[in-house]
Order: structure tokens, then sequence, then C-alpha cells
């Protein structure tokens, strides 16, 4: 017990945490903010057309600085993993994005090639086919567990307004299980 009380204060007193990724980091309901300042002490935080700076309050939680938000906190849990809240309440996870790497994805991946070929020879169809398309990029450019089920669940979220059979319009990049979960 007093090595855990040890190494709980050697941690604490080191002040460890996790070298956060700038960029945007987005919600399981597809509710997006930016994080584009990264240092040691402070975020700087941009969504719903604010930017907001987060300090260090302790350890791997920071503080919203704007007097109004005073009650809100964002914890850092990996370097691509935040968890946003206000005190006393739950909160919401964000999980990073590289936009960039879904849409070098796109232009390289054979099951999204698929999904926009069929815009062309199915116009009818073409704003399902591009989500579907959308969908098959996201699985080339992630791996499992990276947030993926998430990410093609938000669109088959939006998918479905346009979409309205109870079966998914492309299961190999939107398995039925994702779908019917939405």
């Amino acid at each position: 017990m007093k090595y855990l009380i040890l190494i709980l204060t050697i941690l604490i007193a080191c002040n460890l945490t996790y070298a956060q990724k700038k960029g945007r980091y987005v919600s399981d309901m597809g509710i997006s903010c930016q994080i584009s300042k990264v240092d040691q002490d402070n975020l700087l935080v941009e969504a719903g057309g604010s930017s907001d700076v987060y300090e260090r309050e302790s350890g791997k939680v920071f503080k919203c600085t704007t007097p109004k938000y005073a009650n809100y906190r964002m914890r850092v849990d990996s370097e691509t993993k935040v968890y946003a809240y206000q005190v006393g309440r739950s909160g919401t996870f964000y999980t990073y994005r590289d936009d960039q790497a879904i849409a070098n994805a796109m232009m390289d991946c054979e099951l999204s090639d698929k999904y926009l070929e069929k815009m062309g020879t199915e116009p009818g169809n073409a704003q399902v086919w591009a989500f579907c398309g959308q969908a098959g990029a996201i699985i080339c450019a992630t791996e499992p567990g990276s947030g993926r089920d998430e990410q093609i669940g938000t669109i088959a979220k939006t998918l479905k307004y346009l979409y309205t059979s109870g079966q998914t319009p492309c299961a190999d990049a939107i398995s039925q299980r994702i779908w019917g979960g939405q």
C-alpha cells in the first residue's frame, strides 16, 4: 500500500499528461470541436462559434477561463481522447479525427471507390452512395477500436434520413449491426 501511495505521489508531482494532438475532435453524436493550441498548461478549444482557453486545473484536467463557462472542464484521457463536462454533470467523450487521412484514403480505397462509381451509374441514389463511400473511406483510414464505429454510426444516422429501408444500403461499409444501432 505504501508503494502505491508513493507511486501516485510521484505521478502527481511530475504532473504527467499525454501529448495532446491538435486538430478536430468528434463526439459519438457527431458534435465537433477544434483543439488548436496545445502547450503544457493550456488548450485552445473552438466550438459552437466560440474560442475558449482551458488552463490546467490539476493533473489531466483543464478548466475553462471564460467566466460564463467557468464550470466547464476538459479531461485529457489520451493523446487522441478528451472528456468534456460541467462540474457535477456527466459529459461527452471526443475522439481525434484525422480528416486528411480520411481524404487520402478516399483517393486509394477500393471500398470507397465502389460507392463513388455508383454515384455516376445510379444518380438517383447519388447521396446514398456518397455516404457509403465516406463510410468506406473511414474503414480504409482507421483501425478497429479507434472510434471507427462511432464515426460510421454518425454517417448511418444521417443516411437514415435519405434511405428509409430497414436494411443498410452498403453492408460492407456500414454493417447491419451499426445500421440497426442508430
